[in-house]
């Protein structure tokens, strides 16, 4: 992998350490605290800033499961067999607000738990399997949604958009998120955008590769308002 792709998949994904806290549902502080660590270490060894010593890596590797090259090289592909059941999905406050924006769900799926399930049914019987990680659509920050696997093993990137309308309703899609995209197609990154329409009748999905989106027109339209000041 070249550093230049390296790089931007480190930025996405921040790291296979953040990739194994998200899967097991852990806060920063969670982890530190079954590892002995202090959130100083967890964030300095997430942004990987290797400055702590080497027994603490050890401790976090350890209490993964995983070798310690796993985290100390960022190799998900070590990090993969020890992944036994899927990612674990806690309730917070940002899913609970999405669950109410979205109307009257006969299935009670939304769009994210929707592709979950598919991309979980492609990967059926491989140890890709339980390594999807729905967690970064919780933080608008990372600018996708799921982190997911190609059949051939290699990450894939995936940003769901959900409307109740037909499939060629249009849709929206933040500044970050589109730099994102952008980000992957400059370094050559796997990325999909999962287009779920129908979803309060009968959820059926798109599928757009990098290459289809060249093909979407990409439409300004937030303001930024602010009250103006008497004169």
């Amino acid at each position: 992998m070249s550093r230049r792709r390296k790089s931007c998949q480190a930025t996405a994904a921040q790291n296979t350490m953040t990739f194994l806290r998200l899967h097991y549902g852990l806060t920063q502080e969670q982890l530190a605290k079954k590892c002995g660590l202090t959130v100083l270490d967890i964030g300095k060894c997430e942004r990987k800033q290797f400055t702590v010593q080497l027994y603490k890596l050890q401790r976090i590797a350890s209490f993964f499961h995983v070798p310690l090259n796993a985290i100390l090289y960022d190799r998900f592909d070590l990090a993969l067999p020890s992944l036994r059941t899927p990612a674990v999905i806690r309730p917070s406050a940002k899913t609970a607000m999405r669950q109410r924006q979205i109307k009257s769900i006969d299935n009670g799926l939304c769009g994210e738990e929707y592709v979950l399930a598919q991309e979980r049914q492609k990967l059926a019987g491989t140890m890709y399997e339980n390594a999807i990680d729905p967690h970064y659509s919780l933080d608008p920050g990372y600018g996708f949604d799921l982190l997911s696997f190609t059949a051939d093993g290699e990450l894939l990137y995936i940003e769901v958009k959900t409307t109740s309308g037909k499939a060629e309703a249009p849709f929206f899609m933040s500044a970050n998120e589109k730099l994102f995209m952008e980000q992957c197609r400059s370094a050559g990154l796997q990325y999909e955008l999962h287009r779920v329409y129908d979803i309060d009748r009968h959820p059926r999905q798109l599928v757009y590769t990098l290459d289809d989106l060249r093909h979407f027109q990409f439409i300004t339209h937030d303001y930024l308002v602010k009250e103006k000041k008497a004169i």
